[in-house]
């Protein structure tokens, strides 16, 4: 599309001056234009056939989705209540319900979230959605837990291959002292998707280790002597301490970061490691916040790994990094970076010659 990316958006931009109400146009416009790096246009088109449309639900919803993604927690509180105000089917009315309860709770507005959650479940008492989050937060606040349960039952009995389903209804059922009824949901999320999510496996450890079960050991193996059958046994771990990122995926700014800290369950024994979205430098005292933070609670703080949200122009074409994206970078990309500074070409052979010579020279050592 790089070509012809030019004549492209000429063409989107006459679909709408033509059409300026339709909805395919202002769609097809805004998803051309959202995806290939001009984003303020793109959604200025989704907002126009929003505004063009008033009374359609799926470009309210895709507003809101964008807010979602962009916006604040606050912003998308008020997305959802200036919806709410124009759609009164019992559908929309749950849907946008439950995602205010979810960012009401993010406000740590945690009452208000719960009365959201109360009027979504009064229209539809099945709304998998609102069962889910309801009951995860509640489980998150130790409080009600047996309503939790219930709730949570619903939605594994209705979808039982969800696997965030399926962690909100385990952790409950641990938190309830029934840790080998929560193992097997928890058996059942692994195979679903949880072996990649950082949350589910933790829960798991913690239900594993309440049965006095080790989930983390070492395996020695003994020869006697030269001929023998070698005799193979495992030594626990005990107590490990695995490793959460913050937030679980991506990165995000300082501020963000930190809140998710504090919100951190002080009573979880973790290594942490805050993954922070920088633009220019990170804040001077922020490793002794991060410090602080920890300080009281049973997690220990590993490090903060920065990463800059934009490069800076530099009038030398030289690009800045942070010392951890540094670290990060192998010595054929601290190379080819170097060489490209430099206005000179860097082709795959002479990359795979400078990793050859790296091999070369971690062999020797």
């Amino acid at each position: 599309y790089r070509v012809w990316r030019k004549q492209i958006d000429g063409i989107m931009d006459a679909f709408v001056t033509t059409h300026p109400t339709d909805s395919c146009s202002l769609v097809q416009a805004g998803q051309w234009f959202y995806s290939t790096d001009q984003k303020e246009k793109g959604k200025a088109y989704f907002r126009q056939w929003r505004d063009t449309n008033p009374g359609n639900y799926n470009a309210a919803m895709l507003c809101i989705s964008l807010i979602v993604s962009e916006g604040t927690d606050a912003e998308v509180v008020a997305a959802c209540d200036e919806a709410l105000k124009q759609f009164k089917e019992p559908r929309q009315k749950v849907e946008l319900l439950c995602i205010k309860g979810d960012y009401l709770y993010k406000l740590g507005k945690k009452c208000k979230a719960f009365r959201t959650y109360e009027k979504a479940l009064k229209i539809n008492p099945d709304h998998l959605m609102t069962l889910n989050n309801y009951a995860y937060f509640l489980s998150l606040e130790k409080r009600n837990l047996s309503k939790a349960e219930k709730m949570s039952r619903k939605t594994v009995e209705a979808e039982p291959d969800n696997v965030n389903s399926l962690d909100t209804y385990g952790y409950i059922l641990y938190l309830l002292k029934r840790p080998a009824d929560a193992k097997v949901w928890f058996k059942r999320a692994m195979i679903y998707g949880g072996k990649e999510n950082e949350t589910v496996l933790y829960h798991y450890y913690l239900v594993l280790q309440a049965m006095g079960e080790k989930e983390h050991g070492v395996s020695v193996v003994e020869l006697a002597r030269h001929g023998d059958s070698p005799s193979v046994r495992t030594v626990a771990i005990d107590n490990p301490r695995p490793l959460v990122n913050l937030p679980l995926e991506g990165f995000e700014e300082w501020e963000t970061v930190r809140q998710q800290f504090e919100s951190f369950p002080d009573d979880i024994p973790a290594h942490i490691r805050l993954n922070v979205l920088v633009e220019g430098h990170l804040p001077v005292m922020a490793n002794a916040e991060a410090q602080q933070i920890a300080s009281r609670k049973q997690c220990r703080f590993c490090l903060i790994n920065a990463k800059r949200k934009s490069q800076p122009n530099q009038s030398n074409g030289f690009q800045v990094l942070t010392t951890t994206e540094f670290q990060q970078m192998t010595p054929a990309e601290v190379a080819k970076m170097y060489l490209e500074a430099k206005g000179e070409a860097c082709d795959e052979e002479l990359m795979v010659l400078f990793n050859e010579v790296m091999e070369g020279l971690d062999d020797e050592d």
